[in-house]
């Protein structure tokens, strides 16, 4: 019996040493990688052999079609930033991934298989393990509130937590109201700091200098774009867009435009699996606000504040295209969230942030995508059919029931008592993941995983 880590750029240090502390403690690790680089630096860790399976993109090559589970290829090939550019050989690329990924996953009697769902071989291994019926995907990522906490998801989607029971760690003291007055998660802040870096001189002379050496660029990497010309328009796109969002006009919040009842939308990064895997069907986010707009009562507003993080990743065009129509205004992207939170009508959003702080303070809110914080009662998953049928957005709103403290609180202990503390993230996003004491953390998270699936006599 294994666990398979797929190895993801700057999150692999961390995988690399839970992995070691995982078999000081009796059970088998092996990885997975599509990165030459990477590939190496496992190999020094001590994977190498049999116990790393290294996939590589051949751009020229040919595979027959895998068939003997049913997997949604084109769904896969679509969401990926990289392989969309390639279909055909995109195609190729998973057909042989999964016959190696079966092959490998046999080979060392996996049971967990830990990665992010983001990029199209991840979420072909995902498939692979829903098939299986005895291996299980999971994905540990933060729960965001309260910060510190992370959980492990399953089947590359962020509805479910894998349910860990009663816990050797201790019952959850946490309350409703302790959770939703938490303070912001922590990524957060290092967030906008990596933004202010990016947006130097020098960040900006440093991404020209590899764009024309191409240092970064694995030739047999399918996560990178390899044509030149496509990644000068979405590079070379992106930088342009950026210097020129600010002349896009945003409407500044002030005492009067609050006053109008509104509906907030808040936009995600694009391309991002939050949106392009999470959200998918529903990652045409400017067909998705002009849904909603067009489902508004008379008088109201949408609102809709842009994430900072994607500045650079809409054309001028995208945001004077949807401000035609009255009463659609996109917001100063600094404007506080609290702020707006405390005078909205409700939240949309398509998998963000935004609707688990509201549904912890009972503020109506709307996801495209299944989440798991849908579990609170006034935190709805909707479609496009809901928006239609409904009369307009004040009946949608009316139809969610009212808020109950009781049973929202049995929610919150549910989601503490399947989180563990810890930060399980790369380390860009946060340089102090591979401290010790964080370690610790996340190893007893994974002490309880294993004692949940009853591993724990197993070798």
């Amino acid at each position: 019996m294994s666990y398979c880590f797929i190895a993801n750029y700057h999150l692999t240090p961390l995988q690399i040493e839970i992995a070691r502390r995982i078999e000081q403690e009796g059970t088998s690790c092996v990885f997975v990688t599509v990165n030459n680089r990477l590939a190496q630096e496992i190999a020094e860790a001590g994977w190498a052999g049999e116990r790393l399976l290294h996939l590589t993109f051949d751009p020229e090559g040919s595979e027959p079609e895998f068939n003997e589970v049913a997997i949604c290829y084109n769904d896969l090939l679509v969401a990926d930033r990289a392989l969309r550019y390639t279909p055909e050989a995109g195609l190729h690329f998973l057909y042989r991934s999964a016959r190696k990924l079966r092959d490998f996953f046999e080979l060392h009697d996996v049971r967990f298989v830990f990665s992010e769902p983001t990029w199209a071989h991840e979420r072909l291994a995902a498939a692979l393990c829903a098939a299986s019926g005895r291996r299980t995907f999971l994905t540990p990522f933060t729960i965001r509130y309260p910060s510190g906490r992370f959980a492990f998801f399953k089947n590359g989607d962020q509805d479910r937590l894998y349910p860990i029971g009663s816990s050797s760690l201790g019952e959850p003291t946490q309350t409703l109201v302790d959770i939703a007055n938490s303070p912001p998660p922590s990524y957060l802040k290092r967030n906008d700091q990596l933004l202010k870096q990016a947006r130097t001189i020098s960040a900006r002379i440093g991404r020209l200098r590899r764009f024309i050496t191409r240092e970064r660029i694995d030739p047999r990497d399918p996560t990178h774009i390899q044509s030149r010309w496509h990644t000068l328009q979405t590079k070379g796109g992106e930088e342009i867009k950026r210097i020129l969002y600010r002349f896009v006009s945003r409407q500044a919040v002030d005492q009067e435009l609050l006053q109008t009842p509104f509906v907030l939308y808040a936009m995600h990064k694009q391309p991002e699996s939050s949106i392009d895997v999470l959200g998918r069907y529903y990652d045409d986010q400017s067909a998705l606000l002009l849904a909603i707009w067009r489902s508004l009562p008379s008088g109201w507003n949408l609102l809709v504040k842009e994430h900072t993080n994607a500045i650079g990743d809409r054309a001028p065009s995208f945001y004077r295209n949807l401000q035609r129509w009255p009463g659609l205004r996109f917001i100063d992207e600094k404007t506080p969230m609290p702020m707006l939170l405390e005078r909205t009508q409700a939240v949309f959003t398509v998998s963000g942030t935004v609707a688990y702080e509201a549904a912890l303070k009972g503020i109506p809110a709307f996801t495209f995508a299944p989440m798991f914080f849908n579990q609170f009662d006034r935190c709805q998953r909707i479609t496009i059919d809901d928006l239609r049928t409904s009369r307009n957005i004040a009946e949608l709103i009316e139809t969610l029931p009212p808020a109950n403290a009781a049973t929202n609180d049995i929610v919150a202990s549910e989601i503490l008592r399947n989180s563990f503390a810890g930060r399980f993230t790369d380390i860009v996003s946060d340089p102090t993941v591979l401290d010790p004491t964080n370690i610790e953390d996340l190893m007893a998270g994974f002490r309880e995983l294993k004692r949940a699936a009853g591993l724990s006599g197993i070798a």
